[in-house]
This record gives C-alpha cells, structure tokens and sequence, in this order.
C-alpha cells in the first residue's frame, strides 16, 4: 500500500500547485475498522518572517497512543531568506537520540534560483559528498535543464546518472519534460521517462501523461486528471494507470479537496485515507 503521505506531497509538488499555504500542522489519518485512525504528523516551525526553519514528523504508536519521533528537517537561512543548508535526522528508538541521515547544500543565482544542490551523507566519519543536481535556466528564469551526479565510491569522484530537460510554452507554462540515464557503456544519455501537461484556456493544468521509454518507443504508463470548482481550485484529481494487455487507462486513485473561505486547504480526502492541514 503506498503511503498516503508520499501521494500526497507527489499531488501538491508535482500535478496540482494548489495552494501557497504555509501549514503549521498536517495530520495525516487512515481508514481503518471503520474509523479515521492517526497515522502520521508533521509540523513546521517558522522564524520571524515566515520562513520554515524546521520540519518534524511524528508517526502515531496505536499501541501507547501516543505520537513517536521519527524525522526531523533542520534550515538553515541565508541572509535573504534562501536556504543554505538543511541537515536531516532520524530518531534511533535502542539510543534514544536523533541520527544524521543527509545534509542538503544549495548555491543561487541572483534571482534565488537554485544553481545547485548537493547532498551529504554521514556514514560514521562526518559529511561527504554523495550526489549533486545542476540546474540550468533560460533568460526568462525558467528551468530548462537539470543534471543529476552520484558519487562514484571508486574514484570518489561525481559522475553523470541522470538528466531531466524542460520545454515551455509560448505562455509559460510547461510543455514537457524529458528524463534521461547516463550510458557508462555508450557513452550517451538515454531516454528514461517523458511527462506532458495539458492546460485549459485559463492555464490551469488539467492532465499529465507520463511515458516510459521502451524498445525505443514512448509508452504509456500512467496520467492525472484534475478538475477545478467554481472558485479556480482543484476539485479532484484522478491518478490511472496504463493497461497494456487491454490497451486501457485504469483508475488506481483519486484526491478530493475541500477548502476553507480564505482558499486554504481544509482537507485531502483519499479512499485510504485523509489530511488535515492546520
């Protein structure tokens, strides 16, 4: 069963951009016996002009009832409220202490644009270096290109592992994406993933088809469908997937969103489950 709270943040993050809401709580509930039931919670913590300094999760203990540790996101800021660092800890239960997972370090161009990011693993001897994302925009600000590095653990160097490249329409809005592989072998990017959005006259995002690279050719995999209410909001989003034996987009999930009067998210409903943004 995948986890509500990663379809969640995929539905906000990758298809829907429907709110710029700054949340202090989100509890995530699940279906279950009849009954919503706590699953997960995540909090965020500002500092004096709004900027989210650190976010925690706690995941419910049915058993104690009560919330437990489980991953804390600590920021730290740049003068003009971009993100210099952001160190990641897990709770270790047997110790009863917070255990460094990854630190993520970002450069900028002059219009906050991240330039890069690279991640940071602690494996016993302190920080090292572990894969590093390049962006690339045109004059108009947009992401056009973004490379991804692994470290490579037997020359400890980075080496190319993917690449995702960005086309736009005339209007701004996105057109497609293209994912790529680095081929040692070949020596070339192969074609990996490709997703297209379609827009109504008003821009809102109304599809999105994602393809997976096969035998040469483009193929179906899966697509998200959103619908708006009255007020330009997102309504519901569809999520199918491709049947290739029958040739056939197939229902596999759908959110339902419900709003307070300012346009705030009240609630994501989902058939495993619910979330409550506080």
């Amino acid at each position: 069963m995948k986890s509500i709270i990663y379809i969640f943040l995929f539905s906000v993050c990758f298809s829907i951009q429907v709110v710029a809401q700054k949340y202090s709580t989100l509890l995530v509930e699940e279906w279950t016996s009849s009954n919503w039931k706590n699953s997960m919670r995540m909090t965020n913590t500002f500092d004096s002009n709004g900027n989210v300094t650190k976010e925690a999760s706690d995941s419910w203990n049915g058993t104690t009832s009560i919330w437990e540790n489980s991953l804390i996101t600590a920021h730290t800021l740049n003068s003009n409220s971009t993100v210099n660092y952001s160190i990641t800890q897990s709770w270790d239960k047997d110790m009863s202490m917070w255990i460094n997972l990854h630190k993520m370090m970002y450069s900028y161009d002059a219009s906050k644009n991240v330039l890069t990011q690279k991640t940071q693993m602690d494996i016993g001897t302190g920080w090292s270096d572990f894969s590093m994302t390049t962006n690339t925009y045109n004059t108009s600000g947009l992401l056009i290109k973004s490379v991804g590095q692994a470290m490579d653990l037997m020359t400890m160097q980075m080496k190319d592992a993917t690449q995702t490249t960005y086309t736009y329409n005339a209007d701004g809005t996105e057109n497609q994406s293209v994912s790529q592989n680095w081929n040692a072998t070949s020596a070339a990017w192969q074609n990996s993933m490709r997703s297209t959005n379609t827009y109504d006259a008003s821009k809102k995002l109304t599809m999105i088809l994602t393809e997976d690279y096969t035998a040469d050719v483009w193929v179906n995999d899966m697509k998200s469908t959103l619908t708006y209410n009255t007020n330009g909001l997102v309504n519901e989003a569809l999520y199918q997937d491709w049947d290739a034996t029958t040739s056939a987009w197939v229902d596999t999930d759908k959110d339902i969103f419900t709003y307070n009067a300012n346009g705030s998210i009240n609630q994501l409903i989902k058939a495993n489950g619910r979330i409550n943004p506080e």
